[in-house]
């Protein structure tokens, strides 16, 4: 009879304890957002929610009614980028995602700022401002990026009551019916703040009080850096002379490139001049080969790549991260020389073709053996670990063919060259190469970045989006630069960049993007700290498998002291019969 009762006993705690609701950590956040009319768009408002469970780093989206695959692809980048905000690896937990509307709202990246904001929140246990809104896409370095629709969401967030919404930096003047409206007297007279912000740090910080505005120190430049680029770039603009001199007839638009070159030295853009020199060298060099026969072609190519196979460069030779840098870039030039050299092979019968390809790829050369001049400039030491290198490639190859899935969807015309380059990051993966395939997925990744960024963007607004960028790589430098690292690439395009922006400016986004990409290389190059724990005012964590143990010790205790009772019967209280009366 006791076995009996003690196993019913057991059982009934054991059902109770799992039955217990398995509560996660839990963050809800107004999202604005529009949906379709009968003529023309309206705002509306939707819930999003998330929960965090114990997983693999998974990300789940749900949404009623179903929305665009655009919007799944941009939950994944927030959370990403969230996490990489805070500097966590978030692999040992999943992320489910819930929107809910009353009735269809227009799908789109719209939505990746708040789930950015809502996943730094609920990583953190930080508590929301329920009257506060915000609206805006979310790009590399955190960089929140323009949406459309926002007169309609602002009147939305009116009708709900929100006193405060974030917008994208410079998005404030909209065009109505042919006239330029601002968001910001419009939302004042409804009783709403409109406060532009350009970082998922500046917007964190209007919703929680916490991470306050980073503010934007100017670089102090590595002496050591500034004095090899210095060399680098005298070196280069030294053969561009000498290539000149080579020459017998006028060469007028080329020395322009020169001439840029040594206004850039006078300015100590040192990076920029070498990489006018560059130029240059190319240009003088492909004149000079225009005359090549095929047969002399082919034996150019022949010896530069037998002196590509006898550069003398190794993985050993890394003693330091800037030596890692140096060993990236020196490796990316003779690559790209190699596939210059297979391609002037391939064109070998268009020898006007074939000798401008064979031209670059010489001049390349000579550039990675100009870079040599950075090993053992370095100061912070570095162990490679081959694991964590693969699994950084990987990460950033995954990233990266996201990102081009995503451009794909808006412009795929435009984004052969991001293919070629994530193709490149694998061939190098399959070789092993880890430093260069973390290097061609950066730029890979990059590349999209700049058509994300800026989608849809007018003239005036690329303008004021680059010069964000150009900030956010700056905090990145000197995030850094605090660490004692100095990075030599993400700054030598960071200083590109700057010298393109009046004439080019969609290129300076391209070479800010690498520079954001290419100067916090850090967490692909070590292991990043797990999330211990996450905890929130609305659940406690309690493990399964601690629940299962403690089902267990309670049934045995509860088991014991049914047998002390029933072997001592004075102990045992008296039962009563069904009728009430004593037996």
């Amino acid at each position: 009879m006791f076995k009996k009762r003690m196993r019913k006993t057991f059982f009934f705690i054991v059902i109770l304890i799992f039955l217990l609701p398995n509560v996660t950590a839990t963050k809800h956040m107004i999202l604005l957002a529009v949906k379709e009319g009968r003529d023309n768009l309206t705002g509306s408002l939707a819930d999003l929610y998330l929960d965090i469970q114990p997983g693999s780093g998974r990300v789940f989206l749900e949404t009623f009614p179903l929305t665009k695959l655009d919007t799944q692809l941009s939950t994944r980048f927030a959370k990403e980028i969230a996490c990489s905000f805070l500097d966590v690896n978030c692999n040992n937990y999943d992320f489910f995602y819930t929107i809910e509307a009353e009735s269809g709202i227009v799908g789109g990246p719209s939505a990746g700022a708040a789930i950015a904001v809502l996943t730094v929140a609920a990583l953190k246990n930080l508590e929301l401002d329920e009257n506060t809104a915000i609206t805006g896409t979310i790009n590399s370095g955190g960089f929140i990026g323009f949406v459309g629709g926002l007169k309609e969401k602002i009147d939305a967030a009116a009708e709900a009551g929100i006193k405060k919404v974030l917008v994208p930096s410079a998005d404030v003047n909209v065009k109505i019916n042919n006239k330029i409206m601002n968001l910001t007297q419009y939302a004042k007279e409804k009783g709403i703040e409109v406060i532009e912000v350009a970082s998922l740090g500046e917007a964190v910080y209007e919703f929680t009080g916490e991470y306050s505005q980073e503010v934007i120190e100017e670089l102090a430049i590595d002496p050591n850096y500034k004095q090899t680029m210095h060399e680098l770039a005298i070196l280069l603009c030294n053969k561009s002379s000498n290539l000149k001199k080579l020459l017998d007839f006028n060469t007028t638009g080329i020395d322009n490139l020169t001439e840029k070159a040594y206004s850039a030295i006078k300015d100590e853009k040192y990076y920029t001049a070498a990489s006018y020199c560059f130029g240059a060298n190319y240009k003088y060099r492909t004149l000079l080969f225009q005359n090549l026969t095929i047969e002399e072609i082919k034996n150019k190519i022949e010896n530069a790549k037998k002196e590509i196979k006898e550069f003398n460069i190794s993985t050993e030779s890394i003693k330091t991260i800037t030596d890692l840098q140096t060993y990236i870039i020196t490796k990316n030039r003779l690559s790209e020389a190699m596939d210059y050299l297979n391609k002037s092979l391939d064109n070998i019968n268009n020898t006007k073709e074939s000798s401008a390809d064979l031209a670059y790829a010489i001049e390349r050369i000579f550039s990675a053996y100009s870079w040599m001049k950075f090993f053992g400039k370095g100061k912070k030491e570095i162990k490679l670990d081959e694991k964590i290198l693969k699994t950084g490639c990987l990460n950033k190859l995954a990233e990266a063919e996201e990102r081009y899935s995503y451009a794909n969807i808006y412009f795929p015309l435009r984004i052969r060259e991001i293919k070629t380059k994530i193709n490149k990051a694998k061939s190098h993966l399959e070789a092993k190469e880890y430093e260069l395939c973390l290097f061609e997925a950066s730029k890979a990744k990059a590349s999209a970045d700049v058509i994300l960024s800026s989608l849809g963007a007018s003239k005036e607004q690329l303008n004021k989006i680059l010069d964000a960028k150009i900030n956010l790589v700056k905090i990145a430098i000197n995030k850094q630069i605090k660490q004692g690292v100095w990075p030599i690439i993400g700054y030598s395009y960071y200083e590109y960049a700057n010298s393109l922006k009046e004439d080019d400016p969609y290129s300076a986004l391209l070479y800010s993007e690498y520079a954001l990409e290419l100067s916090d290389l850090d967490p692909y190059l070590k292991e990043r700290k797990q999330i211990e724990k996450i905890s929130t005012s609305e659940k406690t964590e309690i493990k399964p498998l601690f629940i299962f143990v403690l089902g267990i010790v309670l049934g045995f205790v509860t088991g014991f002291i049914i047998q002390r009772m029933y072997k001592n019967p004075r102990k045992r209280p008296k039962r009563a019969s069904i009728s009430g009366k004593k037996r």
